[in-house]
């Protein structure tokens, strides 16, 4: 009866290697003693199971040291300002799989991702960050984020403001100078601020993040924090620095500022489209994109011809 009982078995063993090789390609194991085939299925159940534990041990590893994988990854991330928006992606989507994070499927990623569209580029870029991350210290054997196809969208054209329409939105803040009545002070302090604001970021084309961090230095020099954490610093004419320096810069607030600059275009534009504008006309003056990427600060003139080419600026 064992052997009866061990035939039965190793058959099974056969039959279900025999599936999985052939799935619909020919009868691969057709020229196979039966000995031969008996000796790839034991194989091929003892890959199986190393694979089995190995996800197991994994698993557990991942468990024991959870907190120190998550801050040993955010230490690798540059800008402070992002380890937030990180540490959120990466929760959101443990709650939505619901199976271990060693377990994730390509079917799980594709699933997370498209439950969001409008968030799907960063949601994909943070947390394929984290899984490359697991993936180079052997938690995980695939990084599913990295292979997931985003979905196809018409690209949105930049809006740069014209001459004339920066005139505008210019006449409007010097009009607030002439606030008559109760509060007319108050009210009158706030527009010097705000033109003050908006012909720095005409005149420079910093991005408007970095308004909270600037200070003055010695020969009309102001140096900030932007994108990535990177100080820059930037001249300026003496007119304007000596208006800046009026500015008690920490309290600026970004969201105000992008009111302000939503209010005086009446809905057209925000404060980005201040840098644009910036860009094409310091190409326009100059024709050459290396000196506009040094004023633009890009780490690379890679990224300044995308973003000219985005303005129609160049082709």
């Amino acid at each position: 009866m064992q052997e009866i009982g061990k035939a039965i078995a190793d058959n099974v063993l056969i039959n279900e290697l025999s599936d999985m090789l052939n799935n619909g390609n020919g009868k691969i194991l057709d020229k196979l003693s039966h000995e031969e085939k008996l000796k790839i299925a034991k194989l091929v159940v003892v890959d199986k199971a190393k694979n089995e534990l190995k996800n197991e041990v994994e698993k557990e590893k991942f468990n024991q040291n959870k907190n120190r994988i998550f801050s040993n990854f955010l230490r690798t991330l540059k800008s402070e300002k992002s380890k937030p928006m990180y540490r959120q992606a990466i929760n959101e989507f443990f709650d939505f799989i619901r199976c271990h994070p060693v377990d994730v499927k390509a079917e799980q990623v594709d699933n997370y991702l498209y439950s969001d569209i409008k968030n799907i580029k960063n949601k994909k870029q943070y947390l394929s960050s984290f899984y490359s991350y697991l993936l180079r210290h052997d938690f995980v054997q695939h990084n599913y984020f990295r292979s997931a196809k985003m979905p196809k969208t018409k690209k949105r054209k930049l809006k740069v403001p014209t001459d004339a329409d920066v005139a505008i939105m210019q006449s409007r803040l010097e009009s607030d100078r002439f606030a008559v009545g109760r509060g007319s002070a108050k009210k009158i302090k706030s527009a010097e601020k705000n033109l003050t604001i908006f012909n720095l970021l005409v005149q420079t084309g910093i991005r408007v993040g970095a308004l909270p961090t600037i200070t003055c230095h010695h020969n009309q020099i102001i140096k900030m924090i932007t994108k990535g954490d990177q100080e820059i610093e930037k001249k300026l004419a003496p007119e304007l620095y000596k208006k800046i320096k009026n500015i008690d810069w920490l309290s600026v607030k970004i969201i105000t500022t992008q009111k302000m600059i939503e209010r005086i275009s009446e809905g057209k534009y925000h404060p980005h489209s201040l840098r644009h504008y910036f860009a094409v006309q310091q190409y326009k003056m100059s024709r050459d994109i290396y000196k506009v990427s040094r004023q633009l600060d890009h780490k690379s003139i890679a990224v300044t011809e995308c973003y000219l080419r985005s303005l129609n600026v160049i082709e």
